[in-house]
């Protein structure tokens, strides 16, 4: 899908700060857009797009009066630690959704399986013994949702989510429905692929090990899976031979530890583990991920008859290892920088439109290849403009105060009354006329960082216009 901003950098803009004409861009409040293609012969020349330039301002300290209404003052104090990202320059990286279609599906599906046969495991292709199956799981499950919402519904404050529970029992019955309907014409044997984007859900076996296949629906969340069974909530499928004792329990978990390698009794390094991991990547038509976390694999099991203590007096078995890629440019992670967590104190967003800045994939390997994938949030990199001109630092600080004066309600100064932290960062903004598509820009945070990010001050750094966080999460 073509980008189509269309926005506009003033080609005077240093000429007009060399004379001070600074007015516009020091209010923060511009409605000037920015053309991001900029001339990229004209970017690798022009000394001022190093981050060099930066490096020599270590702190930033003032204090601000801010009126926050009905008579009252405060000091906000900024004692801020002022960092940048350890690279030269920055870049503008536009990126869309990528649609998880037929062509999509087929690549990503050779490169974890090979030539291995696919199956259809959609209700509609489903053996008549999964059907039936699923069928006495969804009857418990729908019995139990409308027992909890029974319950529930004696309590006026929690009306909210017994309407939730509404909800997911309606998804649930429609579900047993289409399981019921099904059952009518169910076959004996699974029915090989021949379109991937033809629904949702397949199966495929490796070495006698059945791996559930799941692509999302167009109303559900992002997220895509590959996993052996029940791997991370049953009865695995796949367990690696030391851990086959986990045979017993009822339920095997398996999760990453960043415990050390040498612990690791799988016979594969992690460098080694990495190299599987990273050639699916390349081959997968993922290439616009940035490896951001590693860590090792800990299998354990559970009974139900455990109750909460889950497991504790299980075998533990670390044993293969869980690698995690975040898209990103030139080395480096856009999640490391935050994500719409970091912003909003926990809290999940809601809005039609919603798609995690949390975009990536999650691979597990052990000796036998990949095991797992989880990709979450996908997109594609459309276009990257490489070392683009920053504004000089003073001009973005004056726009922060300035709008600090101006703003002040759009922030929570009267709660945290200082900030520590002055970074410059890679931001997510969205594409106003297109919600497919939005671009990470360079943005300085001025914000009081602890367990979570407050009061953040953005000022896009190529142009001093402010972003406002929730508008664009």
């Amino acid at each position: 899908m073509k980008m189509k901003r269309n926005m506009r950098i003033r080609k005077g803009i240093c000429t007009l700060l060399a004379a001070g004409v600074t007015a516009g861009l020091v209010s923060g409040c511009s409605d000037e857009k920015v053309d991001y293609n900029l001339d990229s012969e004209q970017a690798q020349t022009n000394e001022g797009n190093s981050l060099a330039k930066f490096g020599e301002v270590e702190k930033w300290n003032d204090e601000w009066e801010l009126d926050i209404g009905d008579g009252q003052k405060i000091t906000m104090v900024i004692n801020a630690d002022i960092s940048v990202p350890d690279v030269s320059s920055m870049a503008v990286v536009e990126v869309e959704k990528l649609q998880t279609d037929n062509a999509v599906r087929k690549q990503i599906l050779e490169s974890f399986f090979g030539g291995e046969e696919i199956y259809y495991n959609d209700a509609a292709h489903q053996t008549r013994e999964e059907l039936e199956d699923n069928i006495e799981e969804l009857e418990d499950t729908i019995e139990r949702i409308e027992e909890n919402a029974e319950e529930l519904r004696r309590f006026e404050d929690l009306a909210d989510y017994v309407e939730g529970l509404e909800n997911d029992l309606e998804r649930e019955k429609e579900k047993l429905r289409r399981c019921q309907e099904a059952l009518q014409t169910a076959v004996d044997a699974p029915v090989p692929a021949e379109d991937y984007g033809s629904c949702q859900e397949f199966v495929a076996y490796v070495d006698g090990v059945r791996y559930d296949i799941r692509f999302p629906a167009e109303e559900e969340d992002a997220v895509m899976y590959i996993r052996p069974g029940e791997l991370h909530g049953g009865a695995s499928t796949y367990i690696p031979e030391i851990a086959s004792e986990l045979k017993d329990y009822d339920y095997i978990n398996c999760y990453s530890s960043g415990e050390a390698e040498a612990d690791n009794e799988c016979p594969l390094s992690k460098e080694e583990a990495r190299g599987i991991a990273d050639r699916f990547i390349e081959s997968s038509g993922l290439p616009d991920l940035v490896l951001s976390q590693e860590g090792n694999l800990i299998w354990r099991g559970w009974n139900e008859s455990d109750g909460e203590t889950m497991g504790e007096d299980s075998p533990e078995y670390v044993y293969g290892y869980r690698f995690v890629y975040y898209v990103g440019v030139n080395g480096i992670s856009f999640v490391d920088f935050g994500d719409e967590w970091s912003y909003m104190d926990g809290a999940m967003i809601q809005s039609p439109d919603f798609y995690s800045m949390r975009s990536g994939c999650c691979l597990e390997v052990t000796d036998d290849g990949l095991i797992g994938m989880e990709l979450f949030y996908p997109l594609t990199v459309r276009k990257v403009t490489e070392q683009v001109e920053l504004l000089p630092l003073d001009i973005i600080q004056q726009i922060m105060k300035n709008e600090a004066m101006e703003h002040t309600d759009r922030y929570s100064f009267n709660e945290y009354r200082y900030s520590n932290a002055m970074d410059l960062i890679y931001f997510r903004v969205k594409d106003k006329e297109d919600s497919d598509s939005y671009s990470y820009i360079p943005v300085w945070r001025l914000s009081q960082m602890g367990s979570y990010c407050y009061h953040p001050i953005l000022v896009n750094a190529i142009d001093g216009s402010v972003i406002y966080a929730e508008d664009e999460l």
